[in-house]
């Protein structure tokens, strides 16, 4: 990889490194902070545009890069996939100033979706059938932009565990030589890490929906204008699931268990994945990098996945997602919610009484 090949990484590093710490006098400044709350994790005033400083590092440094090699025509390969960043971003920043409804985000999460989907010629090519691709896709896009944006409850995780992402996407792509993407990708990375010197626990800076939409939305989007170079169906959705498997797996663990209490899943709270680690024994700071450590394994097992032929994929691969659920269910037994504000009613009432009986 050559001096070039990483010069965006570099200059979106410097330009978020910069412009974090002003962004943070500005939310002081203009009482853009959030407050402790009881289904919050932070205990003191937080800056939490955090985001805006992602997307000008990321945007910033692709429109140099961009005048430097190719112009507007660089820009015009993956215009698609650009605008849909930038509507993410549009969304993201007016909730974190004014607030909208989870519906009003989920209309132009599929707005940017679709950008990506019929104007860019992105999609997961894993049946035979367009129409089948094309919602799964939808279901891909949809999902791992609020599955990331679900994981952004403890200093740190989101993105952390989107570095590591990026970082694995960027390996896929300098193998399989698409460098138009690899510059997407490693750019987004050194904006993530910028951030992420400020946001590491304790945080002096969240990123906000403003950061988090962008963060799962670039990163879904990536994965599927991603063509693999494997020769078994099994890699197609294989090594993006794998990729974005903590972000998966938390995302699962939050929904079921709030629906057995009869709680809306789009709320926050202090139920996922990591609380239920501190609840376990470990530090803020332990819990964190336990995660960043699954997410390292599961982006090597994706690397790997491509790599081997389908019949070792389908022994191992398996394993890691049974050994990876059987962590997940462990932890989902933690208790991290007072049983007071449980609100079990009709079908939720009934899997209740159903599974203790059957303990």
């Amino acid at each position: 990889m050559s001096i070039t090949t990483v010069l965006p990484l570099v200059i979106s590093f410097i330009v978020s490194l910069v412009l974090i710490p002003a962004i943070r006098w500005i939310c002081f400044r203009t009482q853009q902070v959030v407050v402790p709350r009881i289904d919050r994790w932070h205990r003191k005033p937080t800056p939490t545009l955090g985001g805006v400083g992602i997307f000008i590092a990321f945007a910033g440094t692709l429109f140099v890069v961009y005048l430097m090699d190719g112009g507007v025509g660089k820009f015009l390969e993956r215009w698609s996939i650009l605008l849909g960043i930038l509507i993410m971003f549009s969304i993201g920043i007016y909730d974190d100033i004014k607030h909208i409804s989870p519906t009003t985000k989920l209309v132009f999460q599929i707005l940017a979706a679709t950008l990506v989907i019929f104007f860019g010629n992105n999609t997961i090519d894993f049946f035979r059938w367009p129409i089948a691709n094309i919602l799964l896709t939808f279901l891909w896009l949809v999902g791992i932009t609020n599955a990331i944006n679900l994981l952004d409850n403890m200093d740190g995780l989101a993105g952390g565990v989107a570095f590591i992402a990026t970082i694995f996407l960027s390996v896929f792509f300098f193998k399989s030589d698409n460098p138009d993407l690899l510059i997407l990708s490693l750019t987004l990375a050194g904006s993530i890490l910028g951030f992420l010197i400020f946001n590491f626990p304790p945080a002096r800076i969240f990123m906000g929906d403003s950061g988090s939409m962008v963060l799962g939305f670039a990163l879904a989007t990536l994965a599927v204008a991603r063509r693999t170079q494997a020769s078994n169906v099994f890699a197609i959705v294989g090594v993006p699931t794998l990729v974005f498997l903590l972000p998966i797996l938390d995302t699962g663990l939050v929904a079921i268990t709030r629906i057995l209490r009869g709680q809306s899943p789009a709320i926050g709270g202090t139920d996922h994945t990591s609380h239920r680690l501190v609840a376990f024994g470990l530090s803020e700071r332990q819990a964190v990098l336990v995660l960043y450590g699954i997410a390292i394994i599961s982006g090597m097992a994706s690397i790997g996945l491509e790599a081997w032929d389908y019949d070792l994929s389908l022994v191992l691969i398996p394993i890691l997602l049974i050994m990876l659920s059987l962590f997940v269910a462990y932890l989902a037994r933690m208790k991290v919610v007072n049983s007071d504000n449980i609100n079990h009613s009709g079908f939720t009432r009934w899997i209740v009484k159903l599974a203790f009986k059957r303990r």
